[in-house]
């Protein structure tokens, strides 16, 4: 590879099309979790069908999920004397996000990559 093809590669920052849709992944993964925590502290949820309620769960599900799936009880996610959010199970909640949206990032860099170099080789 040359040092022109190089350079288009990795874009006007030296970066690759893959390594800045993680770091955009990454940001958007907490920016989402931490959103969603400051949206259901103002506005609690009083049940099942609020939106905040809806929110949390979803923003909750995947790292009760896995922790399920290693062996943890999910229920370590709420503070079970006031039933809010517990401050450490929040941050674990924030970091599992963050690395699902770093997964999906990364699988649609090399989808783009992948696809940006089959247009280059068919023209």
């Amino acid at each position: 590879m040359s040092i022109t093809q190089n350079l288009k590669a990795t874009g006007k920052k030296g970066w690759s099309i893959i390594r800045g849709l993680q770091v955009i992944g990454v940001c958007l993964g907490a920016l989402f979790t931490i959103a969603a925590y400051m949206f259901c502290v103002m506005n609690p949820p009083e049940n099942v069908f609020d939106l905040s309620y809806n929110l949390m769960l979803l923003v909750i599900l995947p790292a009760s999920l896995i922790a399920k799936t290693i062996g943890i009880s999910p229920n370590i996610f709420i503070n079970a004397n006031s039933g809010t959010l517990a401050i450490l199970p929040s941050v674990l909640v924030l970091l599992i996000n963050s690395c699902l949206f770093f997964l999906v990032a990364s699988i649609a860099g090399f989808l783009v990559t992948f696809l940006k170099s089959k247009a280059s080789t068919n023209v």
